[in-house]
């Protein structure tokens, strides 16, 4: 159900890399979308973060969330409810694995084909299809992985 890629990197540093493999494939991080969230969001317990002018909330510098703006637009116009698919979340965290012993840091989402197959929307597919493509590229850019052949 999720796109999850490891890396080796530091938080702080892969933090900085998805902002910049974000912008490079097209996606706009929607630095806002927490103020926006809708009533049904923030009754679900999903409350919107404390304004600019206000202390900022006590939060693990272990973790961290970006928003997407409108990476599936379709989603909205298939009419799947009025905040559906206006913002995709990727988090990013720290394994806890003692370095020197493998991933340090993990970036996940979820996979917006198997979204579409519990919304119902199997019309919607080639577009989800692309999508989870461009996040997988994105992932893999932002934590180092080098897919490239190694030569002999």
């Amino acid at each position: 159900m999720h796109l999850s890629v490891d890396s080796r990197k530091p938080l702080k540093t892969l933090h900085h890399d998805l902002l910049a493999a974000c912008a490079h494939a097209g996606l706009v991080v929607d630095a806002d979308a927490g103020h926006r969230l809708p009533p049904t969001r923030a009754a679900a317990g999903v409350l919107p973060p404390a304004p600019p002018s206000s202390p900022a909330p006590q939060r693990s510098p272990s973790t961290f969330v970006i928003e997407i703006a409108d990476p599936l637009p379709q989603l909205a116009a298939a009419g799947t409810g009025p905040t559906d698919g206006r913002t995709w979340r990727i988090s990013g965290y720290e394994r806890g694995t003692p370095e020197g012993e493998g991933a340090r840091s993990r970036l996940s989402t979820m996979r917006p084909t198997q979204l579409l197959d519990l919304l119902g929307h199997p019309e919607l597919s080639g577009p989800a299809l692309r999508l989870e493509q461009v996040l997988e590229r994105v992932l893999k850019d932002a934590a180092g992985w080098d897919e490239a052949p190694t030569p002999p």
